[in-house]
């Protein structure tokens, strides 16, 4: 494995730590590598996994905020089916 991908890692495992994630021994592991890297290049990735994992973790709320309007959609509409004739509506994910 190259030492950007490990350095990569490590600063994935760091913030999943940071939320209580139980990685220590991996973390450990890619850090005997990643600390070869000049600590300005570790923080820069660091910085922009920070930033994608907020992003990733609003995404998520948004997911789920918008399958559940689905779900309530896919009831509404199936209500007036059910009224009024028709296929119901059935929604996989």
């Amino acid at each position: 494995m190259q030492l950007s991908d490990i350095t990569d890692r490590a600063t994935i495992l760091k913030i999943k730590q940071a939320h209580g994630l139980p990685v220590h021994e991996e973390l450990a592991m890619c850090m005997k590598e990643a600390e070869k890297v000049d600590q300005d290049m570790f923080d820069e990735l660091l910085a922009i996994n920070l930033e994608m994992w907020d992003i990733e973790a609003e995404i998520g709320k948004l997911y789920l905020k918008l399958k559940g309007l689905t779900d309530k959609r896919s009831k509404s509409k199936n209500r007036i089916t059910k009224k009024y004739g028709g296929h119901e509506e059935h929604k996989k994910y």
